[in-house]
């Protein structure tokens, strides 16, 4: 097994003599858009893309590639390719960090992320697979891209839009405070605790030239400051971790410390009449009392616990959209690892 390393490299770039308008220009003249890519892999919608290489369908090579060919098989296939295209926009992507050359390949190029287009918007991430420079290495902390059919679920839940102050918490890429800011928050704010999710989504803000929105590295709400919000949004890590490894997917011991702090800390950060949506997953307990008696505590009601004094100020709705035993779902996360 790869050892797991703290840090990576981070590869983007802010060059001083590029604008980021340059590279989202370059993006839609190639017509890099999600419904040009999802015509091109048969596919519906970008969430549908597999990130697993060995389960993607094999595509024909096509002769004589277009530069959204290439653009799809670098920045999303993950594919190492030859720019032989006079028209692809190589030296703007190299200015900006996202293509570099292959070492020891001459004239071979590798994405250092994931770029795509998902709902009217361009989102990098970290990229699938292993790393130009360093293919064996297993990293604690990466970006995990957005199209992923659970984030697309989340997004379409909590609808970002119309909204004086929105958050987005445990930010990552960033795609749902952009969508946001661009569908009608007059201000849109994503917190993350790392710096690496951090400098991805004001690189993706720059990208999408949204003036009307900050992302700021801290733990939850503590960049927040005396600030409130009408809309509060998070899809937290929930996986539960006896030893934790990723800081992207772990939910402390139980699945549910992140989702508790977050909970506790809507009385004091939500606007009245504010809205908050989390996608997450919870547990009903047994507690056993003093009484000798077992007692189950359902996740809702511990919901409300969380709220505290001002439990009463809140109306709390639930989907429940799955409901698994924990020796199966324990079961299931050691075959799947």
């Amino acid at each position: 097994m790869p050892e797991i390393q703290t840090t990576q490299p981070i590869p983007l770039r802010f060059p001083a003599h590029r604008t980021f308008a340059e590279l989202r220009q370059t993006l839609i003249d190639a017509a890099y858009t999600e419904d040009a890519i999802c015509a091109r892999l048969q596919i519906a919608q970008i969430s549908q893309f597999e990130l697993e290489p060995a389960q993607r369908t094999v595509r024909p090579s096509v002769a004589n590639p277009g530069v959204l060919d290439v653009l799809i098989r670098v920045l999303l296939e993950g594919e190492s390719v030859r720019m032989e295209n006079p028209a692809f926009p190589l030296q703007v992507l190299l200015d900006f960090g996202v293509i570099v050359p292959v070492p020891d390949h001459e004239g071979l190029f590798a994405a250092t992320v994931m770029l795509a287009p998902q709902r009217s918007v361009y989102v990098v991430a970290d990229r699938q697979g292993p790393v130009p420079e360093n293919p064996t290495a297993v990293f604690q902390d990466i970006v995990y891209p957005s199209l992923v059919p659970n984030t697309d679920l989340f997004l379409e839940l909590a609808r970002p839009g119309a909204c004086d102050s929105f958050l987005d918490l445990c930010a990552g890429t960033g795609i749902a405070a952009m969508l946001a800011a661009r569908g009608g928050a007059r201000h849109a704010y994503a917190y993350d605790i790392t710096e690496r999710s951090t400098v991805f989504a004001d690189f993706n803000r720059r990208l999408n030239g949204l003036e009307n929105l900050t992302a700021t590295q801290g733990d939850l709400y503590e960049p927040a400051g005396d600030l409130t919000f009408d809309r509060i949004v998070a899809h937290p890590p929930y996986v539960p971790v006896f030893r934790p490894q990723f800081i992207f997917d772990s939910g402390g011991q139980d699945g549910e410390q992140i989702v508790r702090r977050i909970v506790e800390g809507l009385p004091r950060y939500l606007r009245p009449g504010g809205i908050s949506h989390l996608l997450t997953m919870g547990t009903d307990r047994l507690v056993h009392d003093l009484a000798g008696t077992d007692r189950e505590i359902p996740f809702e009601h511990r919901i409300r616990e969380w709220l505290g004094p001002a439990e009463k100020e809140f109306d709390v709705a639930f989907v429940v959209r799955k409901v698994v035993q924990p020796r199966d779902w324990a079961a299931d996360s050691v075959i799947r690892n």
